[in-house]
């Protein structure tokens, strides 16, 4: 045999072991690809998991509600104001007018009580101020009319002749 034929034989039986290898890669290739949806699916199932966990972990949102409610310096269980719409009568905005009616029923209700200042007295939900802001001022036109509301709003309460705050402080409660 001369070196041609046997260049040629090599080159086929090359050939041949390359086809066989093709063969087989085929043959794995498709058990791979039989096999391969239930891998997919595992894998997916198992990044999903992943993701859950991982955003349990973690769970922000701008949703969450703080509790309304706040210990005093004194111990006492106080209430967030509650949000209003903002409303501007003769200067005065409707948070601060909102604030000065609580204020004002905080005062009366120590008064009613004898002049005795307590954490529920002094620290009573924002309901009742929230009530009166809605059916005397919310629905008011910022114009003459309304002129009583600077008064209103300016003219500070006091109980027996002294600021709320020092008078409950001297009791214990503040």
């Amino acid at each position: 045999m001369n070196k041609t034929v046997l260049l040629g034989l090599a080159s086929v039986v090359a050939v041949g072991i390359g086809v066989a290898i093709a063969a087989i890669g085929l043959q794995s290739s498709a058990a791979e690809t039989a096999a391969a949806p239930k891998v997919a699916a595992d894998l997916e199932a198992g990044a999903v998991k992943a993701i859950e966990k991982e955003r349990n972990y973690m769970t922000f949102s701008n949703d969450v509600k703080m509790p309304p409610t706040y210990k005093t310096a004194g111990g006492c269980t106080a209430y967030d104001p509650p949000e209003i719409a903002y409303k501007t009568l003769v200067g005065s905005s409707s948070d601060r007018i909102l604030r000065k009616i609580y204020r004002r029923q905080v005062v009366a209700g120590i008064e009613k009580a004898g002049n005795k200042c307590s954490c529920e007295l002094r620290f009573p939900t924002w309901d009742a101020a929230l009530q009166e802001y809605e059916t005397r001022f919310a629905n008011l036109a910022d114009d003459d009319s309304s002129a009583w509301v600077f008064d209103f709003v300016h003219t500070e309460m006091l109980v027996n002749g002294e600021n709320l705050d020092d008078f409950c402080s001297k009791q214990g409660v503040f």
